[in-house]
């Protein structure tokens, strides 16, 4: 801020800036998260006279990485092809490390291909680079060879290599491969640390290797590391999949309690819940309130709402803590804001009406909407496009991704079939449930003719894969789909637009409380399935682009946020992506009478 304030002033005193002092300018917006302030600092330069050089691009590349602007870093990298400018090792080195977090491992590879060609070529950094690309877009099997070919350069891979490497075969699920690697950081005399530790326990883990796997998080102590959630929850996770029921409930005990997060406290609860553990699961959801939301404002209205499930005392009536003074400017706590809403919804709807229910939380969604605050629910024409795929639903409605409970309350409110709803964080579970049993329609929900799937975009193509595997689909199912465009759902739309199991409808929404275009997918399944998915090969495109939805995603659930032009620019960008692989809106809202015969004559 300082650099650009100078400049400004020299505009002022018509003094005429140079090469070094614009160079300064570049480099301080990247450190200041100023990406667009370093774009245009670069395009005035020819009118100030001043030829951009490296430096220039590189500084301005380095503000894109910094702000995950992975598509901007390589237009300015291929800018500076055009312009003859040289680029050099800190130019390939910056694009590259843009690359790594969005998984743009195809792009990555062709920047160091070409960098083979270049004096100077690839060093450390840039392979490792390439390495956490494949890693980030899930190729262990390319990750690994790059570190062998490491290896053949006699290059010395450090612990950042070895971390990607073992994050790749993590996500692939190939826990030989990552106990062969913590072998070689001991024979590199490389001290490993919690992320790879944890990378090489998750693999472990996921291949059901529960013995290895508590071997090596039992030895980090040893190695002066702290167990985190991210090296124990996979571990839980493999107990419990085996059936180690006293072996995951002491690993629980044993845990610090920062440890156990939402994650861990979910799987708990779940066991707790289906094996009848009364009085344990009353116990984990209480501390679950005390660990999770401790400190979070409204902490005793969450006590309260669980003192509600538990039996112990009436709906109450609570007074809010913040909901009136809901500010534009200041950050979200840990569920401050699920909690405000819970009780701006008890303090202002109407006890066992659930259109008073679903209009208090579509009132207080309006109230934080200038905040870059997004309350993620199906509400406004979502709720039309939602109301009106389920009446084909005869017995049984699946929501996948409960959060408060709004669409589960929308759905229960026809009582014309019991819903079954998924909530892994056990906070939005309590939440939900208050409200739902608020509403006065906890008989006719439960926290499959119908499926409603509103959690994580990149989690709905695994879910819908899981439904069919264990049959829990008839003939005659309607899958409905969520946010598929913003933040995105790019695999699972290819699954259902480019099968021949799904008749699929993309309908165009307006997001809810945003002026943002967003898409709603409604299915209808065509008869029995065979055994593998008639799906063509996804492309390589289209599973990069749903790491970048996934990382908008979590960016707009951090306090900063995300603004409406930067959600539109994404949304924008989503739909040009799809729309080269044949994948478009199909209806808007206005099109419901006629998605409304299709869905009744699936029902019929």
């Amino acid at each position: 801020v300082a650099a650009l304030e100078l400049l400004r002033r020299m505009d002022e005193m018509l003094l005429q800036p140079d090469a070094i002092s614009l160079n300064a300018a570049i480099s301080s917006c990247s450190q200041g998260q100023r990406w667009a302030a370093a774009v245009h600092l670069l395009s005035e330069m020819p009118k100030k006279k001043v030829s951009p050089d490296v430096v220039s691009y590189n500084a301005t590349m380095n503000a894109a990485k910094e702000a995950n602007l992975w598509p901007l870093s390589l237009q300015l990298l291929d800018e500076v092809h055009v312009l003859r400018i040289q680029p050099n090792l800190i130019s390939f080195n910056t694009v590259l490390a843009a690359c790594v977090r969005p998984g743009r491992w195809s792009s990555a590879s062709r920047i160091l291909q070409s960098m083979k060609d270049c004096s100077f070529g690839p060093d450390r950094r840039s392979w490792t680079s390439l390495v956490a690309a494949f890693a980030r877009g899930s190729k262990w099997m390319e990750a690994y060879n790059t570190m062998q070919e490491l290896r053949q350069m006699r290059l010395e891979a450090d612990l950042v290599a070895f971390g990607a490497s073992a994050s790749a075969c993590q996500r692939g699920h190939q826990w030989i491969l990552a106990l062969e690697l913590f072998s070689e950081v001991k024979s590199a005399n490389l001290k490993p640390d919690e992320p790879f530790c944890a990378s090489v326990v998750t693999a472990c883990a996921m291949g059901l290797q529960w013995e290895v796997a508590m071997s090596l998080l039992q030895s980090m102590p040893r190695r002066q590391l702290n167990a985190t959630s991210t090296s124990s929850a996979p571990v839980l996770t493999a107990l419990l999949e085996t059936k180690q029921w006293e072996r995951a409930l002491q690993l629980f005990l044993d845990m610090p309690r920062p440890v156990a997060d939402a994650q861990i406290y979910s799987q708990m609860i779940m066991v707790c819940e289906q094996y009848k553990l009364r009085h344990l699961h009353r116990q984990l959801l209480e501390s679950a309130v005390n660990d999770l939301a401790g400190s979070t404002p409204g902490y005793t209205s969450l006590v309260a709402a669980l003192a509600l499930l538990n039996g112990t005392q009436p709906l109450p009536r609570l007074s809010p803590t913040a909901t009136a003074k809901l500010s534009a400017a200041g950050p979200w706590r840990a569920y401050a804001k699920e909690i405000r809403l819970m009780e701006h919804v008890l303090e202002t709807a109407t006890e066992g009406d659930p259109e008073s229910v679903c209009n208090a939380i579509e009132t207080f969604g309006l109230k934080i909407a200038g905040s870059k605050g997004w309350l993620k629910v199906a509400a406004g024409d979502k709720a039309k496009v939602l109301v009106t795929a389920a009446r084909s639903a005869s017995n049984l409605l699946l929501e996948i991704g409960t959060y408060c409970g709004q669409s589960a309350i929308r759905l229960a409110a026809t009582r014309r079939a019991k819903v079954v709803t998924l909530e892994l964080d056990p906070i939005h579970a309590i939440i939900a449930r208050t409200l739902v049993a608020f509403a006065g329609l906890s008989a006719y929900i439960e926290a499959f003719d119908f499926v409603f799937m509103d959690q994580r975009g990149s989690r709905y193509e695994e879910d819908l894969a899981t439904l069919e595997r264990l049959e829990l689909l008839n003939a005659e199912a309607v899958i409905v789909a969520d946010n598929v465009l913003k933040p995105g759902a790019p695999r699972f739309l290819w699954r259902l637009c480019k099968s021949s199991d799904f008749e699929t409808e993309v309908v165009r929404v307006n997001e809810f409380a945003m002026p943002v275009e967003d898409w709603m997918s409604v299915s209808f399944r065509r008869g029995k399935l065979g055994k593998s998915p008639n799906t063509p090969t996804l492309p390589n495109e289209l599973g990069e682009l749903s790491q970048a939805a996934d990382e908008m995603r979590n960016r707009a659930q951090t306090a900063g946020g995300v603004s409406f032009r930067e959600w539109s620019t994404f949304a924008e960008m989503m739909r040009e992506r799809l729309h080269h692989h044949g994948i478009a809106a199909t209806s808007d809202v206005q099109s419901l009478p006629r998605l409304e015969r299709k869905t009744c004559c699936m029902g019929s």
